[in-house]
């Protein structure tokens, strides 16, 4: 599927006239947020960051500068006192973290896929984490349209897809 056809349907999707940015590399916004779980009860999670990441605690705002290529390990404990933290590489912290991309088209390496969009590692009280994608509307329909259905298929096929989807 050609870029522009896939920026049209994206357009369609979230109700915006055809002429608006169909081209390839315009910037993305998100009007609406989507969250997909990628991971549940998770024992640990490695992922690889390629670009400027930063890693905000949820529990102390404290903000974590990522490098890019660098390998990061997060896994979930409890602490002496029963709360939950993350240890987040080398870094322990208070609860929740954020993975935030310094830009659009930045992602994160986990495994052999990659993800766009703010990344939310959550401890479970089992010792598990959870890790969330959270991306706007458009981003989320331009992963997942790909995959849903063959670009072979005719025009009107696609675009029904995208507003399904």
């Amino acid at each position: 599927m050609s870029p522009a056809v896939l920026g049209c349907l994206l357009a369609l999707a979230a109700g915006a006239p055809t002429r608006s940015r169909a081209a390839a590399g315009d910037e993305r916004r998100a009007d609406r947020l989507v969250a997909v779980a990628l991971f549940h009860k998770a024992a640990g999670v490695t992922f690889v960051p390629g670009g400027s990441f930063k890693a905000v605690d949820q529990s102390s705002g404290e903000l974590v500068t990522l490098k890019s290529g660098a390998e990061y390990k997060v896994e979930a404990e409890r602490g002496k006192d029963g709360t939950l933290r993350l240890l987040f590489g080398p870094h322990l912290f208070g609860g929740a973290a954020r993975l935030l991309p310094g830009k659009a088209d930045e992602s994160v390496a986990i495994g052999d896929r990659r993800y766009r969009g703010n990344l939310l590692f959550r401890p479970n009280p089992d010792g598990t984490l959870t890790v969330v994608d959270e991306l706007g509307l458009a981003e989320y329909l331009f992963g997942v349209l790909p995959h849903a259905m063959s670009p072979d298929w005719s025009l009107e096929a696609l675009k029904a897809q995208a507003v399904v989807s």
